[in-house]
């Protein structure tokens, strides 16, 4: 198993679940203002009317680093 394949929980800011990557088929939002100081929102690139739509926090870094290697 991959470490892609687990979505691994790192801890939590204001409620919101923080991950230390960007699991398989999730991804940075880009553009959004609304995040914590040295965070950044992703997403499961589901559909907000499907049901299925999660979003959570990463470290700046590693928002920095899944855009580097995915735009």
């Amino acid at each position: 198993m991959q470490k892609d394949d687990v979505i691994y929980r790192q801890s939590a800011v204001h409620g919101t679940e923080v991950l230390d990557h960007v699991p398989r088929g999730w991804k940075v939002i880009q553009g959004a203002t609304a995040h914590p100081t040295g965070y950044r929102w992703i997403n499961n690139n589901k559909s907000h009317f499907g049901g299925e739509y999660k979003k959570a926090l990463v470290p700046e870094e590693v928002a920095r680093e899944w855009l580097f290697n995915n735009t």
